[in-house]
């Protein structure tokens, strides 16, 4: 990318050019498969835990995830084996936090209306 250290070489020194292997284009798979993991413990949060509707649970999902709706939807239908496989499970908040401890786990004991 053209120019893509000049930002930062103004800002130090000695600037260091970072050496990269293998660029790749787009999103890395890993980080997909990720965010879509932990998209899914999330999810069962809001539907299991948090007893919030599909639609609840969808449009939280949408603020957190920066995802659009449709797009949620279509990782929860493809990953639909890994999410029952949660359900199975059934994971605790405290397993939850231990998982993503960044991300907040507070069981709320009434429903806002937005």
């Amino acid at each position: 990318m053209r120019g893509q250290y000049s930002l930062f070489n103004n800002l130090l020194q000695n600037p260091a050019t970072p050496q990269i292997k293998n660029p790749t284009i787009g999103r890395s798979k890993d980080l997909i498969s990720k965010r879509d993991k932990r998209l899914l413990y999330r999810y069962y949060f809001y539907i299991r835990i948090q007893r919030f509707t599909y639609q609840e649970a969808i449009s939280r999902l949408n603020e957190e995830f920066d995802l659009s709706e449709s797009r949620i939807v279509i990782c929860l239908t493809q990953k639909t084996a890994d999410l029952k496989q949660i359900i199975e499970e059934k994971p605790a908040v405290k397993l939850l936090k231990s998982l993503y401890p960044w991300m907040n786990w507070s069981v709320l004991m009434t429903k806002t209306c937005e």
